[in-house]
């Protein structure tokens, strides 16, 4: 598989604590800490023999929150991940390019590249998944293919750790610790495609 690197969109807006939400820390409650990081590209392009492959759009958001704030059923001081938003890729062919190509794209993988996963108390804050997303282009409207990622499918190429935050101290190293991170999203043509 060939890495098309100018393809490469962050698709890190993390949020740590709730919008709404408070954090519960073991002796009670504080008011809610939050760290939002976001380098956004609108789009992001390369031209291969075949055609421009593209990252149109990119409004995923990566929240941790608590695992659970029920005082009734105690605390879980776990760290939990919640994706949300999507990711719009799209395909266009030359006009010069082969029928195969103009009739159903080229082989296509996405998957996240971890430039720095981060480490919290010794272990990975973030990993990714080895397996990448193959993508099915279906059929070209208006002279491309556009196929639109759910966050579920982005989620599924991302590992989250397992951090007990249950003290201040503990939650705001953690918040240190996820200002490194540094995840992107990578649309890449498989190797055997890109010259037909």
């Amino acid at each position: 598989m060939k890495k098309l690197s100018i393809l490469v969109a962050l698709i890190l807006c993390v949020t740590i604590g709730g919008v709404y939400a408070t954090w519960i820390y073991i002796g009670g409650d504080l008011d809610p800490a939050k760290s939002q990081m976001s380098v956004d590209l609108a789009s992001a392009t390369n031209d291969t023999a075949s055609g421009t492959l593209s990252i149109e759009s990119n409004t995923i958001r990566i929240m941790i929150d608590q695992k659970d704030q029920d005082p009734e059923g105690g605390y879980d001081y776990t760290a939990v991940t919640e994706v949300t938003g999507e990711v719009v890729i799209r395909f266009t062919p030359h006009l010069a390019a082969s029928e195969t190509v103009q009739n159903n794209g080229v082989d296509s993988v996405v998957y996240i590249d971890a430039i720095n996963s981060g480490t919290y108390g010794g272990k990975e804050i973030f990993s990714t998944s080895s397996v990448p997303l193959d993508i099915e282009w279906g059929t070209a409207t208006n002279g491309y293919f556009e196929v639109t990622l759910t966050a579920e499918q982005v989620k599924g190429l991302l590992n989250f750790g397992s951090f007990e935050l249950d003290t201040h101290n503990k939650y705001t190293d953690f918040q240190t610790a996820l200002s490194q991170v540094n995840l992107e999203i990578v649309l890449a043509a498989k190797t055997n495609t890109l010259s037909e």
